[in-house]
């Protein structure tokens, strides 16, 4: 067997479920013991009700509690499309070992303050998956909607996010003052390739920043392929993306409305690489106050910039 042969049988593994999970049926988190009445904390019910071997997991409408669950949900749907997820204090929300396959629909989530995660997938892997979660409100200021802090020095796929969708209708960061980014996706080597995160109202209430997708090695070749679009944003005072290391990747039409004073860049952007393919289509804001190091466009490298319309003069500074 050629070695390319066998990075595919390597790829097919981790990437793609198999059936021979022997996972089948469904299961309604309340029978294995969830309240969903907002008060009390239904981790190890819901944890139970993942584990029970079910294809399909069930959270009638109600507020389930949660602080950190460590989950396997290989080709495993989530319907919670009526339901409240709550991520208390000091919780990681679902602690990704794999998640491949999965199909995760959320009417709610809610991290409270202290909460420090969503989704979180460092040391697991993420890959062929939907993620759509309508209403998110994160209050923490170390909370973030997904997190992956990547430490892997070799090509190999054990920890990641691969050919994913995640999807949504509102978004709000409420955490006061500085807080983390919402997604925070940062590597040495591979970690990221075919992501896509889009949604439609984002309002950020505090000077955070809504991504930063770093890969640190400009070996990472496949940190790359990462799309953020049609997002209508609020309220932004500091930078709204900073991406470094990655490859064929950008923003793709996002407005940026009632701005006062912006003391960062919008988007900072750093590749290593020429023909990196990073690019910005198809953006627009309205006036705003650039003050200490604000501008729209921070780079270093080779970016694109297509259709980028401002109320006022765009200010864009590369290196």
């Amino acid at each position: 067997m050629n070695r390319r042969s066998l990075l595919f049988l390597i790829l097919a593994n981790y990437l793609f479920p198999s059936n021979a999970s022997g996972k089948s049926g469904s299961a309604n988190v309340l029978d294995f013991g969830a309240i969903g009445d907002g008060k009390n904390d239904d981790t190890v019910s819901l944890q139970h009700a993942i584990e029970s071997g079910a294809t399909q997991i069930i959270f009638p409408r109600g507020i389930y509690r949660l602080s950190s669950i460590d989950v396997d949900l290989t080709g495993v749907t989530i319907d919670a499309g009526s339901a409240t997820l709550i991520i208390s204090n000091a919780g990681n929300g679902f602690k990704v070992r794999k998640l491949k396959g999965s199909k995760l629909n959320f009417h709610k989530v809610i991290l409270e303050e202290g909460a420090r995660s969503f989704i979180n997938v460092t040391g697991g892997v993420l890959a062929t998956c939907d993620l759509n979660v309508d209403f998110f409100t994160n209050n923490s200021n170390e909370g973030s909607f997904l997190r992956l802090e990547s430490t892997q020095k070799r090509r190999i796929i054990k920890e990641g996010i691969y050919f994913t969708s995640i999807t949504g209708i509102q978004w709000i960061n409420n955490g006061s003052g500085s807080a983390a980014p919402l997604f925070k996706i940062t590597a040495n080597f591979n970690a990221c390739s075919v992501l896509s995160i889009s949604g439609i109202d984002l309002r950020l209430l505090n000077s955070t920043t809504f991504c930063v997708l770093s890969c640190k090695n400009p070996r990472g070749a496949t940190f790359s392929q990462i799309k953020v679009s049609d997002f209508s944003v609020e309220k932004l005072s500091n930078t709204f993306a900073h991406m470094e290391g990655c490859t064929m990747s950008g923003f793709e039409n996002i407005g940026f409305y009632d701005m006062k004073s912006v003391s960062g860049p919008i988007f900072k952007l750093r590749s290593k690489k020429r023909n990196s393919g990073l690019y910005l289509r198809d953006i627009y804001r309205t006036k705003v106050n650039f003050i200490e190091e604000g501008c729209d466009v921070n780079s270093i490298g080779d970016i694109l910039v297509e259709n980028y319309f401002t109320e006022d003069e765009p200010l864009i500074i590369g290196e």
